[in-house]
């Protein structure tokens, strides 16, 4: 729970929203930005690849679910 914690932080501080600073990793806030920046790379290269990418690699771990 802490990680989806500090990664809400990291969220909510990127985009300058309000956020708990005792959740807050600058570590995290870091791998959140270059992950976030790799996807949207991706998605601007080719929609439809990186999407059924990150589909699957998201579902296959638990992250997303498929309907």
């Amino acid at each position: 729970m802490a990680t989806i914690n500090a990664f809400d932080a990291a969220i909510k501080a990127h985009d300058g929203n309000d956020y708990d600073p005792d959740k807050f990793r600058p570590e995290v806030s870091e791998a959140a930005g270059k992950t976030f920046k790799r996807v949207r790379a991706e998605l601007i290269e080719d929609p439809e690849r990186a999407c059924a990418t990150y589909g699957d690699s998201g579902a296959a771990v638990g992250l997303l679910r498929r309907y």
